[in-house]
């Protein structure tokens, strides 16, 4: 299990091909000591210091503004989960549905989250989604179609006068909380890093790392190369992670696992309405997990 833990995902593999490199180049600079030493290639003195500092502060305000994007999406997939077993449990207890009614609503509450999971990755299809493979409908929002028909079966037990006004604003809470949820997503997948960012981010890495080595030369001597690289491996590694962060509705290790999410509504809301749960899906292959 430790063993399992320390391996390298493949955003780390990366990085750690660019500390390799950063590495070399770093030998590089080390042979080319006798240079330095003639001043031909000595940096002002406080110059790493400055870039040191500068650039510590550009990667933490990196980082956290990609980690925040992260966290809201957690929250909101949490929220979402909640919405769904609030609203079965709350249809149980103040309705109690005849069996082709919960059914039918299972159906409703895991089909809109696989519908929203495919929407945020930008391949929803109503067709696409179990349970729904014969519907005649083609909308184009799908997870906005199925909140519709949510409130369409809500409208329905109100009608049958099984459902009061007060009751109804008790699910109308939950029910409303599904489109909430989806449109803080579509927030935040829309809303992306300004188009400068990224190429400056890297910009500030490379010139900080092409610079790091020959103000170590000097004190560090011929642990000028693993410093470098070590250093060059975190750099690159956080920003890596940075960027899966940026995008957690994608497909990806370091991403949101929404099939786990649409999992456990499945798994809850069946339990809660009575009816057995689906069996868990299969775990992903390794090379599946390393994509």
């Amino acid at each position: 299990m430790t063993w399992r833990r320390l391996r390298f995902s493949a955003t780390l593999r990366y990085a750690l091909l660019g500390a390799a490199a950063t590495g070399l180049y770093a030998a590089l600079a080390l042979a080319a000591e006798g240079l330095a030493r003639q001043g031909v290639l000595d940096l002002p003195v406080g110059v790493e210091a400055v870039l040191s500092a500068a650039f510590g502060i550009f990667l933490v305000v990196r980082f956290n503004r990609a980690y925040d994007r992260c966290s809201e999406a957690r929250r909101l997939w949490g929220q979402l989960v909640n919405a769904c077993r609030n609203l079965a449990v709350k249809s149980a207890a103040l309705v109690r549905p005849v069996p082709e009614e919960s059914q039918e609503l299972l159906r409703l509450l895991t089909g809109f989250c696989t519908a929203l999971k495919d929407h945020l990755r930008g391949d929803a299809s109503l067709r696409g989604i179990p349970g729904f493979e014969r519907e005649k409908e083609s909308p184009r929002h799908v997870p906005g179609y199925l909140a519709g028909r949510v409130y369409r079966l809500l409208r329905t037990w109100v009608a049958d006068g099984r459902l009061t006004p007060q009751a109804f604003l008790a699910l109308d809470l939950e029910a409303r909380a599904l489109l909430d949820v989806c449109g803080g997503c579509e927030r935040i997948r829309n809303t992306l890093i300004a188009a400068s960012f990224r190429p400056l981010t890297l910009q500030v890495i490379v010139l900080y790392l092409l610079v790091l080595p020959w103000g170590l030369i000097d004190t560090s001597r011929y642990w000028t190369v693993p410093i470098t690289a070590v250093a060059a491996y975190l750099i690159l590694a956080l920003e890596r992670i940075a960027e899966e962060l940026d995008h957690p509705f994608d497909y990806g290790a370091d991403r949101l696992d929404l099939e786990r999410f649409c999992a456990a509504v499945e798994s809850s809301v069946s339990e809660i309405l009575g009816w057995p749960q689906a069996a868990p899906p299969d775990p992903p292959r390794p090379d599946e997990a390393a994509r």
